[in-house]
């Protein structure tokens, strides 16, 4: 659980390997969900609770996102439901949200940040110092461009390391030990990602490495360090590449890992 002053964001996993995100603003008596792709695990959390739902959130039209979204409204038909701006694949949404446009949270507000790559209306919400990414960002990695292609995976990865470093990523998949063994093929010598490496191996009952920072994934996440040396040996033997040339072969890589 992250918090911030009267905020908490409570990770609710769910399938496999998803998280799902409610934000709850104490004094606001209001609770924001970001991403369902199973209602029950939300429904039985704030029937614990004894909260109502009053914003939902997607990030992306993914299924394993949205899915559960239909039968949440169904219980808390009040709720205002946010989508991506121009995402049709969504429907019946209350509001979208274009790029930096913001949404009232009690006395804060959430602002939506655009970031096409993985989808693409692909867009985070930020709420200072809680960034929700859904699959555009993870631990030690970055999803795969399913509608974008590395200019635009570059532009996202440019525009998240321009966020103060204490913000808390709060990501849609736990996919970090997968993405720390393939960051250590790209980048042996790195002090910090091979004690990540570590820690993430150590015995323990259920993994869960959510949230992140940014200024931990600047210093291990090789989609955040296309121009460490390191990594620029590996995989620009000419030495020629552009930077977007070298973060496409990088997803290409991971791909294939």
């Amino acid at each position: 659980m992250a918090e911030k002053s009267s905020f908490t964001v409570h990770a609710v996993p769910y399938a496999s390997d998803n998280y799902a995100y409610l934000l709850r603003n104490e004094t606001a008596n209001k609770t924001a969900l970001f991403d369902c792709g199973d209602a029950e695990p939300i429904l039985n959390f704030l029937s614990k609770k004894s909260w109502e739902l009053n914003y939902i959130f997607a990030t992306h039209f993914h299924g394993d996102h949205t899915a559960g979204i239909t039968e949440l409204i169904d219980k808390y038909p009040q709720a205002q439901t946010i989508k991506p701006a121009q995402e049709n694949r969504l429907k019946d949404y209350t509001t979208e949200l274009d790029d930096l446009v913001s949404i009232s949270f009690g006395d804060q507000k959430i602002q939506a940040i655009r970031v096409p790559a993985h989808t693409q209306h692909c867009t985070s919400y930020y709420i200072k110092p809680f960034l929700f990414v859904g699959d555009s960002l993870f631990s030690a990695g970055c999803g795969r461009l399913f509608e974008g292609d590395g200019k635009d995976l570059l532009r996202i990865m440019d525009r998240y390391a321009e966020f103060p470093e204490n913000t808390q990523i709060f990501f849609g998949h736990e996919y970090t030990l997968n993405n720390v063994k393939f960051a250590k093929t790209i980048e042996s010598n790195n002090p910090d990602l091979n004690e990540y490496h570590q820690n993430l191996t150590k015995p323990q009952e259920i993994l869960r490495t959510t949230p992140t920072t940014i200024e931990f994934e600047k210093k291990i996440n090789p989609f955040l360090r296309i121009d460490q040396p390191e990594i620029i040996q590996k995989i620009d033997l000419g030495g020629n590449m552009q930077r977007y040339e070298r973060i496409t072969v990088l997803r290409d890589l991971k791909n294939r890992f």
